[in-house]
């Protein structure tokens, strides 16, 4: 699945480093058992804000991290599958069993930023792309599966 990579950048100007994946997980560990990023770890709201520019490029961060830690296995079931049937399920169950786990971050990441505030408008533009995008993935597998003839095409 390609993601929209995010454009930001470490204040000091270098990109996101094994370190950072790190610290964001350790964020995203802390959000969902503390409901905050600060938890008991020792990590602050402003040190991370301007460790990576801004909220928003923080949030654009962690939602890469949770993609990379998430998303990937879902699309590769997608894209797996011996058949259209075969991908849907495979990504059905991959997801079901991902989002199950005690260990697994709530969807907070996701719903947090529907805020419509206006100031949010580049999250939520954000996290559309990567709506549609997953959508798109599907639509192509679905294709595929009637090009190969395991799916009936539309009814006219």
């Amino acid at each position: 699945m390609n993601t929209p990579r995010t454009t930001s950048k470490l204040r000091s100007g270098r990109g996101l480093d094994a370190g950072d994946a790190g610290v964001l997980g350790k964020g995203l560990r802390e959000h969902d058992a503390h409901g905050s990023a600060a938890g008991d770890g020792g990590l602050t709201a402003p040190s991370l804000y301007a460790a990576f520019g801004s909220k928003e490029a923080l949030f654009r961060e962690v939602v890469l991290l949770y993609h990379q830690t998430h998303g990937i296995p879902m699309a590769k079931a997608l894209t797996e599958g011996a058949t259209a049937r075969a991908s849907i399920e495979g990504l059905l169950r991959v997801a079901a069993t991902t989002f199950c786990q005690p260990d697994t971050p709530a969807d907070a990441i996701g719903s947090g930023a529907m805020n419509c505030m206006p100031e949010n408008q580049g999250v939520q533009d954000y996290l559309r792309k990567l709506r549609l995008l997953r959508q798109k993935m599907i639509r192509q597998r679905l294709k595929r599966g009637i090009a190969e003839g395991d799916v009936r095409g539309a009814r006219t």
